[in-house]
């Protein structure tokens, strides 16, 4: 299998690996992402889906909706 940007750099995130099969990283796809500052997991009731670019009706996952404080507390974090 070769090796994408896509795979690399979102996959990453999403604990998809280049050296995954196909099968495993097709497991890993669909599921549901917190926002994570300052190491805490946070869940919010809105989720914003991750579409894959090549293929429009295939869900990659989906990530928790940040907010204007989830912002601010990120940044003061990142201080």
């Amino acid at each position: 299998m070769s090796y994408s940007p896509f795979r690399g750099i979102i996959g990453g995130y999403l604990g998809i690996l280049p050296t995954d099969t196909e099968d495993e990283m097709k497991a890993k796809l669909g599921q549901k992402y917190p926002i994570v500052i300052d190491g805490q997991r946070i869940w919010t009731d809105n989720r914003i889906d991750s579409i894959n670019p090549s293929s429009p009706t295939q869900v990659v996952g989906a990530v928790a909706e940040a907010h204007v404080e989830h912002a601010e507390a990120a940044v003061t974090a990142a201080k």
